[in-house]
């Protein structure tokens, strides 16, 4: 599958090997010869066949995440709906633009996880989510479904750690891989075949993390960022960290010394101040704050390749759950449609057969309501408004000086 250098000890996984056969017989990655060395290599001995690629969906972050990003969005019926929606929004801009040819979704389970057990405050501060939020999971999870993506949920531990172990299951099986979340705590899992799509404001400002993006930001390598979470805390899970040590003193000291573990035993040798006597105080803590902050990545769970393989979902089982739902504003973003199916869709009460209405009829014109959220969505409403021919359109806006302007 690749060349020796570079599969000598795997294990590679059965379906990735399929997939990789389907790619051969395909003659989309051979090359006719190829120079190794000075050396002219037949291509039959030389070819490299592209990894095929993993994406790990954090759900529960991601509904979270929409929820409190998007405004307040409603059905018809009155069901809020808005972290549903942001989520279906963000899973299909992840599924388009790294085309993966797996996915897997990872959920929290319901009740206190492993964590609990040694550390009882961790995130004893979160207050229960609201009705409107917690209604809105179920609808996830159908949606995630109905796309055929298998949904992984193993009782005391959460996502991170589901997801984790997933990585690098997938990872030693020859796959890349891409953890979809908003959380940036598994960018300790980051490494040349694992990387992070993460949302940084709202759900379609998206920043993808590698290896190099890692030290861009933090300076050191991605394994570390755990040890600088150890330090700096984090209140939104209550680990409480080092008192008095914030951001840029933590980096400071990762990038100095390294792992936790170095940066305690240096801590006779830095200079007297606040900064050593913040560390000598609270060596316990930060090593608990370590602990805490680890991403699992040896859960008891298989990586469930068999059934993860993309786009072999019922689409009228998904257009039925979207009408449903009333995201049919989603429905031109369908991952995995051909160009055909991505033609703008009719009026409503308008089928493809119909017979054109005799000249003169007076036709009640079709309305529909479209939400649009980001930059893609309304590049996308104003190609079908145009495609469409003449109508009416009315705008409204979230910016309260916009509301009610008309075009």
């Amino acid at each position: 599958l690749e060349d020796d250098d570079v599969l000598a000890g795997r294990h590679v996984h059965p379906d990735a090997v399929d997939g990789h056969f389907h790619q051969v017989g395909h003659a989309s990655i051979i090359t006719p010869g190829v120079r190794r060395r000075g050396h002219l290599c037949p291509a039959a001995t030389m070819a490299r066949v592209a990894r095929e690629t993993l994406l790990l969906v954090d759900g529960h972050n991601l509904v979270y995440r929409a929820f409190h990003a998007m405004p307040a969005l409603s059905n018809s019926r009155g069901e809020m709906t808005n972290a549903a929606y942001g989520f279906t929004s963000m899973l299909f801009k992840a599924l388009n633009d790294t085309t993966p040819t797996y996915a897997i979704a990872a959920f929290d389970p319901p009740g206190p996880t492993f964590r609990h057990e040694k550390f009882p405050a961790y995130k004893a501060q979160r207050l229960r989510a609201p009705d409107e939020l917690r209604a809105q999971f179920p609808w996830a999870r159908e949606v995630v479904e109905a796309l055929g993506i298998p949904i992984v949920e193993i009782p005391t531990f959460e996502a991170d750690d589901v997801i984790g172990t997933l990585a690098q299951q997938a990872e030693a099986a020859g796959l890349d891989v891409i953890i979809l979340t908003g959380d940036l705590d598994v960018l300790q899992l980051v490494t040349e075949h694992i990387r992070v799509f993460a949302s940084r404001r709202g759900i379609s400002d998206i920043i993808i993390y590698d290896v190099d993006k890692v030290r861009e930001r933090y300076g050191f390598e991605p394994p570390l960022v755990v040890d600088f979470k150890a330090l700096q805390g984090d209140p939104s899970d209550n680990i409480p960290g080092v008192p008095g040590i914030g951001e840029k003193t933590a980096m400071s000291l990762v990038q100095q010394y390294g792992p936790l573990e170095n940066v305690l035993e240096a801590v006779p040798t830095m200079p007297e101040g606040r900064v050593r006597r913040a560390l000598e105080g609270h060596m316990e803590q930060a090593r608990l704050s370590k602990w805490t902050a680890t991403i699992k990545v040896d859960v008891d769970v298989e990586l469930p390749l068999e059934g993860a393989r993309l786009f072999h979902y019922d689409e009228s089982a998904v257009r039925e759950l979207f009408d449903r739902l009333e995201f049919r504003s989603l429905l031109p973003r369908l991952p995995g449609r051909s160009v055909e199916e991505d033609a703008p869709p009719l009026l409503p009460g308008v089928t493809a057969d119909a017979p054109p209405p005799p000249p003169g009829d007076l036709q009640v014109p079709g309305t529909d309501v479209e939400i649009v959220v980001d930059a893609h969505q309304a590049d996308d409403a104003v190609q079908r408004i145009r495609a469409a021919g003449a109508m009416a359109v009315r705008t409204v806006a979230l910016l309260p000086a916009l509301v009610g302007a008309w075009k």
